[in-house]
């Protein structure tokens, strides 16, 4: 499709609008935010002499927004920049920004006449916000910057141009919604303000400046929801969010865009490509509460409704490591399937263990299992008392060979829990030398009985007596070999279990 040269004009001067737009909502946002936060910590202190100056200043920075939306808003009829009346709007900015000076000036008076409740920071972020409404307004002249806005469309250009909105979720209970939320704006002001207020109604936060940095953080941290500014230096929030959405990990959290850019085609693209929901700067903070609960909520919604898998994780104490690493296989597969499946794990050093009990009557019993993960190198583990013994009075070498067995019989009574088993093949070494440089005759004799005990264990249940092996179990040379290799291992196991029970 091509276009005339007046058409071309048209489309690149409403690119230029839609740029206004955008950096003239950001610094009346923070006008917004800060007196809002300031508003709140007067009423908490009882300062009610700041009260009429600070809802002057709110109602005057709402004005101007309301100026911003009806004489440069993407529903206007301009054309060219002929079309606008700047003295017009320019007389109505400098109007409401004059009021807002006045009346702030007079706040900062009383402030530092009475500081107490008042966080003077606010304050001055409303002078500074307010001055940079006036230069942006003043250098309307984006021929180098547009650059950055057209970028943000190049990148989701390809997208589909339409989507069927739903009814917005439910959020009543919004109100009782916690979580950690992680706010990527590159400003730093929008971040702090931002921030402060999710506080105030019982979120933790963190703040980042880039896209960049977001992918870092999320690396190293869990977070219930991210903010994410659409339109940023570098790396731009729809490129952000692309790079997010393409980790397994972090295809389910709760992603709400942040956007100054009133264009509804920007915002489905968003939503197309990942993006839960948006919030249009300035943004009103009982919306923003209800959006960021109900994304929370549908998010947990989605978790709570998925099958779950309890995993059994058996080992003796000389596979600590591996015992960590299963942890984060779990972990792991959770975070990539957690709107499709939950592995719950069996630890028994999850659990409050109590003195007056043995290990093996507090914990769950693997036959109440759907996965058993044996865990094997040098030993097979400590003996279990005596009154815990097969039916035909037999005692168990240790407690790892009675999980194996319950997890064995449980299976072919009801085909449950399915057995993984994993031997480590590093040499083990013993223990010759003791404290007093002699040789510990009693902890070598130890580790020798132990390890015969485990050759007669893998024996007993992993070969026929020709020989040959009548069941498998695998091996793995080190704990970074073993969680690769169960990663793989669980991940498949799981997909069967979902392949043959479908909902």
């Amino acid at each position: 499709m091509s276009f005339t040269a007046e058409q071309e004009k048209s489309q690149d001067f409403r690119l230029h609008l839609a740029k206004l737009r955008h950096d003239l909502v950001n610094p009346i946002g923070v006008i917004q935010n800060a007196c809002r936060l300031t508003i709140d910590d007067a009423k908490s202190a009882g300062r009610e002499e700041l009260m009429f100056e600070l809802n002057a200043i709110l109602t005057s920075s709402e004005n101007l927004q309301e100026v911003v939306a009806y004489h440069l808003g993407s529903g206007t009829n301009t054309i060219t920049e002929e079309d606008i009346d700047w003295d017009e709007i320019e007389y109505l900015v400098r109007s409401e920004l004059n009021q807002i000076d006045g009346h702030t000036e007079i706040v900062k008076a009383y402030v530092e006449e009475n500081p107490e409740g008042i966080d003077p920071e606010d304050i001055d972020e409303v002078s500074t916000a307010a001055r940079e409404v006036l230069k942006v307004f003043r250098n309307r002249d984006f021929s180098e910057t547009i650059s950055d806005f057209m970028n943000l469309k190049r990148e989701t250009e390809n997208t589909l141009s339409t989507i069927e909105l739903f009814d917005a979720y439910n959020d009543k209970n919004s109100d009782k919604v916690s979580g950690t939320i992680l706010i990527v704006d590159d400003s730093p002001t929008n971040r702090r303000l931002l921030s402060r207020q999710l506080e105030r109604q019982g979120f933790s936060t963190v703040g980042v400046s880039s896209g960049k940095e977001a992918i870092k953080t999320l690396e190293e941290n869990d977070f219930d929801l991210i903010m994410l500014d659409l339109l940023m230096p570098e790396i731009s929030g729809a490129e952000t969010l692309a790079r997010i959405r393409r980790r397994p990990a972090w295809k389910t959290i709760p992603i709400i865009m942040l956007t100054g850019i009133d264009d509804s085609r920007e915002i489905i693209r968003c939503i197309l490509s990942g993006a839960d929901d948006y919030v249009l700067k300035p943004f009103n903070p009982v919306l923003l509460r209800a959006r960021i609960g109900a994304a929370i909520e549908k998010h947990r919604l989605r978790e709570s409704i998925v099958p779950e898998f309890r995993v059994f994780i058996s080992s003796p104490v000389d596979v600590v490591p591996e015992r960590k690493a299963a942890r984060k296989v779990i972990e792991r597969i959770n975070k990539e399937m957690s709107q499709t499946v939950r592995l719950v794990p069996e630890f028994w050093e999850d659990n409050p263990m109590l003195a007056t009990e043995t290990f093996q009557t507090q914990i769950n019993s693997p036959r109440s299992c759907d996965i058993f993960l044996g865990v094997f190198w040098s030993k097979l583990g400590s003996r279990l008392p005596s009154d815990i013994c097969r039916d035909d009075g037999t005692i168990y070498n240790s407690g790892s060979e009675y999980e194996f067995e319950q997890a064995y019989y449980g299976h072919r009574e009801s085909g449950k829990p399915h057995i993984l088993v994993y031997r480590k093949t590093a040499v083990a070494h013993l223990p010759f030398v003791a404290a007093n440089g002699r040789v510990d005759r009693n902890a070598v004799h130890h580790a020798m009985e132990q390890w015969d005990l485990l050759e007669d264990f893998i024996d007993r249940w992993f070969k026929s007596d020709d020989g040959s092996y009548s069941g498998a179990f695998h091996s793995f040379e080190d704990a970074d070999d073993f969680e690769s290799t169960l990663y793989g291992h669980l991940r498949k196991l799981v997909m069967k279990f979902l392949d043959d029970n479908p909902s």
